[in-house]
């Protein structure tokens, strides 16, 4: 028998490693889409490997168009799906990428998780709530259920539905909608963006665009960019990572109130593509490692993610002094493991027989939204 091939794939990047039949990593890479040379998983698997090398593929995957490719990738047409022809095809199985990352919950102390508020244990009773930003916006959750012992994994689509628009927000919400349209700003419009429009990483570099442009300066900057000019104190930087942070915010309450558990103590898990860079940067920005360990940090985080979730009332006082308890729970932790989402494959792998998966949510139909 060949060995396993687990890959992850993201909006822009693909991590995968390969194990025996012990489940022991014998190999294990990263690269961009872009940078792999190939255009399919068919192609990448021929090129990396010998036949009968693997036997076994087990894929974490964005959500694909209807021909089977990665949308918005940055690698054109990067085709995810195996042919029926390809030797592999018959054992190859496909995950949601953020039900992959969820399957980890059941074996969380793999994760390495931080508690961006300093605390220590987590709730035995607890569902999690995994939240990505990256090239778009992943959601899921996971709980385990007392009665038959199972683990309930939800992929979720609440990032696709529509983020709340206050007085506050407005104008933002109009340079984004603007930014997205390629369109000069409408002062009397009412725009209309989902939550991973205002999440995902490019949102962040949105962010600080507007804020840039309100100062008199026409300026581009990535993600990346924004994070490590916000560790060395740029104020401006720091208010765009903070406005976006809000917004991750808002997201959070949604998807904490379309899987709603009262009787449960909320972790929130961030991942995705945007969190690694703050938490594993490269060699060549050490120093921001040293500012993710700060109290300074967390502060600036963790504090307008709070605020975030206060922003979604329901209009029923009775309801909203619910979810204000339920919120008022909520721990913020960061996987410290660099590829969270291949644990989570791994778990998988181990007990596929012990899960449950439960369809994913109405993103018009979401409960108190």
């Amino acid at each position: 028998m060949g060995n396993r091939l687990h890959i992850e794939f993201g909006g822009t990047n693909l991590r995968y490693e390969v194990l025996d039949s012990q489940f022991n990593i014998v190999a294990s890479h990263g690269t961009s889409l872009a940078a792999s040379g190939v255009s399919s998983l068919a192609d990448f698997i021929d090129t990396q490997f010998m036949p009968g090398q693997v036997s076994n593929v087990l894929v974490a995957t964005p959500s694909l168009a209807p021909d089977g490719t990665i949308p918005n990738s940055g690698a054109l047409n990067f085709q995810v799906k195996l042919p029926d022809g390809h030797p592999l095809a018959a054992t190859a199985e496909y995950l949601n990428d953020f039900a992959a990352l969820a399957q980890a919950a059941r074996d969380v102390s793999r994760l390495s998780l931080i508690d961006l508020n300093g605390k220590d244990e987590i709730p035995g009773n607890s569902i999690f709530y995994f939240i990505g930003p990256g090239t778009g916006l992943g959601t899921a959750s996971a709980y385990r259920d007392a009665r038959s012992g199972e683990w309930i994994i939800s992929p979720s689509e609440v990032q696709h539905s529509f983020a709340p628009v206050s007085a506050q927000n407005l104008a933002v919400f109009r340079e984004m909608a603007a930014i997205r349209d390629g369109e000069p700003i409408d002062p009397n419009s009412s725009p209309v963006l989902t939550y991973e429009q205002l999440c995902r990483g490019d949102a962040l570099a949105e962010f600080a665009q507007i804020i840039f442009g309100e100062q008199g300066f026409d300026s581009v900057f990535s993600a990346a960019d924004v994070i490590l000019q916000a560790s060395c104190g740029n104020i401006f930087h720091q208010r765009a990572l903070q406005t976006w942070s809000q917004s991750l915010g808002v997201a959070a309450a949604a998807l904490m109130k379309a899987h709603f558990h009262g009787d449960k103590d909320p972790v929130i898990i961030l991942g995705g593509g945007v969190i690694p860079k703050i938490m594993h940067p490269t060699p060549e920005k050490r120093e921001l490692a040293n500012y993710a360990q700060t109290r300074d940090f967390t502060k600036n985080f963790t504090t307008p993610f709070r605020e975030g979730l206060t922003l979604h009332k329901t209009g029923s006082a009775a309801i909203d002094a619910v979810f204000d308890n339920f919120f008022g729970k909520a721990r913020v932790m960061v996987p410290s493991t660099r590829s969270p989402g291949l644990e989570g494959l791994r778990c998988y792998a181990r007990r596929n027989n012990a899960v449950k998966f439960v369809a994913p949510s109405n993103p018009n139909d979401l409960p108190f939204c």
